[in-house]
C-alpha cells in the first residue's frame, strides 16, 4: 500500500484597499500598515486549506465567497476549507446585507471591500497552490507576554479593563512546515489576544487608520526574518476576555473605582509595532527549537454541529456594569466546531470567542499533544461565555448569546471528539 506524502504550500497576498474606499462608514479614512491574506495548503491522504485574513469579522455569505475562490484555485473541497478572520479590530466592517440594501454609499463599500479581498484571496491562493511541495513538520510551544484579562472590577460590577490579576494565557501554539530541504514554508501561531491595541482609537481629524495591528505586524515582522516566500499565519485563539496589555485607546480604573479611557491616537501606532515585534520574537524562539520529521498518519477533518440553549439579547441601553442581571432563556443555538488533526497535532476551529480558562481547559482535556483552539472559523458568533463570567455578570456573559453552561457544554463536546479522532 502506497504511504502517502505530506505536502505543504503557502502564499500571501497584501489586501489593496484603494483610495476609492475611503472614507468608509466605519471613519476610517486611509491605511497606516499593510494587511493581508495568507492562504496554507497542506495535504496528507486528503488536501486542507486554512485561509487567514487580517479583518475584524467575516460573516456567513463572505465565507461562501472566499470558499468558492480557495477551492477552485487549490482544488480542494470547500468542506475542507477554513475561513480565519484574525479578529483585527482596526480593520473595516463589511456593511452587512440590510444596510446595503438602504444606502449606496453602504452597497459601494461592501464592493469595493469585497473586490480589494477577492483578489488578495485569490492570489494568495494561486501561490499556495503552485508551491505545494514535500513537506515535514513539527510543533511546540511559545510564550508571550503581551496579553492582559480585561474583566475589571467596579464598584457598579464588572466591565472592560486590564487586570493582570485575572486569568489569563500566555502560551502560544506554534506549528512549523519546513521543505525536505529544511527551508521553512510557513509557521502558524495561535496567540490567546484580540489584536486590539488600535481598537476605536481615533486621529486628531476624528478618522482612523486601517491596520494589521499586532496579528499583521507580528507575522510581517517573521516573514521579513525568513526566506521571501516564507508565510507566517497567526490565528486568535482565546480572545473574549483577553487583549493587549497596552492599547492606544487606553481603559485606566481611577482610585474611585471608576472606569475612563484616554486615547493616544497616532501615538498608538508605536504601541502596536513594537509589541507586533515582539510577538513575532517569541515566535521565531519558539519556531527554532522545533525539530520536524516527516508525517505518518493522514489528516482527519470533521465538523460537527451541537445545539446549546441560548438567551435573549441584553438590550444596548442595558450594556453597562451591573452586580447582577436577570438573564432570560429563550430557546437553542446552534454552531458549529471544526477539527483538524494530523500526527499529534489537533487544530479546533470555533465560532464564538472564548476566554482563556475555556481554551486552557479544552487544551488540558486533549489527547494530542499539541491542541490549538482558533475562533471566528468560518463565521462568528458573539461569545459564549462560561459560567465563573456569568457569576461576575461581566461584559462577555452580558453580549453572549448563548445561556449559562454552554461555554462547559462546548468543552465536553470538543473533549469527546478528539478523543474520538484520537483512538
Amino acid at each position: 500500500m502506497k504511504q502517502n506524502v505530506l505536502s505543504v504550500g503557502a502564499g500571501k497576498e497584501q489586501i489593496a484597499l484603494t483610495d476609492r474606499v475611503f472614507p468608509t462608514p466605519d471613519k476610517f479614512s486611509g491605511v497606516h500598515d499593510k494587511i493581508s491574506v495568507r492562504v496554507l495548503l497542506i495535504e496528507n491522504g486528503i488536501r486542507f486549506a486554512l485561509v487567514t485574513l487580517d479583518w475584524v469579522m467575516i460573516e456567513a455569505e463572505e465565507v461562501k465567497i472566499l470558499k468558492k475562490i480557495v477551492s477552485e484555485k487549490c482544488a480542494v473541497l470547500e468542506d475542507n476549507i477554513w475561513i480565519c478572520p484574525t479578529h483585527t479590530l482596526s480593520t473595516p466592517h463589511f456593511p452587512p446585507k440590510h444596510r446595503r440594501e438602504e444606502d449606496e454609499v453602504e452597497a459601494r463599500t461592501y464592493r469595493l471591500l469585497m473586490e480589494a479581498v477577492k483578489m488578495a484571496a485569490a492570489r494568495a491562493a494561486d501561490k499556495a497552490f503552485k508551491s505545494l511541495r514535500p513537506a515535514i513538520l513539527g510543533s511546540g510551544k511559545g510564550r508571550c507576554l503581551v496579553n492582559t484579562n480585561r474583566n475589571i472590577e467596579t464598584e457598579k460590577g464588572w466591565w472592560l479593563g486590564s487586570n493582570d490579576a485575572g486569568s489569563t494565557d500566555n502560551e502560544m501554539q506554534v506549528i512549523r512546515f519546513d521543505d525536505i530541504k529544511g527551508v521553512t514554508i510557513a509557521l502558524l501561531y495561535v496567540v490567546n489576544c484580540q489584536p486590539a491595541v488600535m481598537d476605536d482609537s481615533f486621529l486628531e481629524d476624528g478618522t482612523r487608520l486601517v491596520s494589521g495591528d499586532i496579528a499583521g505586524i507580528s507575522a510581517e515582522f517573521i516573514e521579513r526574518e525568513y526566506p521571501e516566500s516564507m508565510v507566517a499565519m497567526w490565528c486568535t485563539g482565546a480572545g473574549a476576555d483577553e487583549w493587549p496589555l497596552i492599547r492606544s485607546k487606553n481603559v485606566i480604573r481611577g482610585l474611585d473605582g471608576v472606569l475612563r479611557t484616554e486615547d493616544l491616537g497616532e501615538k498608538g501606532f508605536l504601541i502596536a509595532q513594537m509589541l507586533g515585534s515582539h510577538i513575532g520574537q517569541q515566535v521565531i524562539m519558539a519556531a527554532e527549537k522545533i525539530k520536524c520529521s516527516l508525517a505518518k498518519g493522514e489528516i482527519k477533518v470533521k465538523t460537527c454541529e451541537f445545539t446549546y440553549a441560548s438567551r435573549e439579547n441584553v438590550p444596548k441601553e442595558e450594556m453597562h456594569p451591573h452586580l447582577s442581571y436577570a438573564f432570560k432563556l429563550n430557546g437553542t443555538a446552534d454552531t458549529k466546531i471544526e477539527f483538524f488533526t494530523l500526527e499529534d497535532i489537533a487544530l479546533i476551529g470555533v465560532q464564538p470567542e472564548i476566554g482563556a480558562d475555556t481554551e486552557k481547559n479544552i487544551r488540558s482535556l486533549s489527547p494530542y499533544r499539541t491542541t490549538a483552539v482558533i475562533t471566528f472559523v468560518n463565521g462568528g458568533a458573539k461569545y459564549i461565555a462560561d459560567n465563573e463570567q456569568y457569576s461576575l455578570v461581566t461584559y462577555q456573559a452580558m453580549a453572549s448569546k448563548y445561556a449559562p453552561g454552554g461555554a462547559e457544554k462546548m468543552m465536553s463536546e470538543i473533549a469527546a471528539t478528539l478523543n474520538e479522532l484520537h483512538a
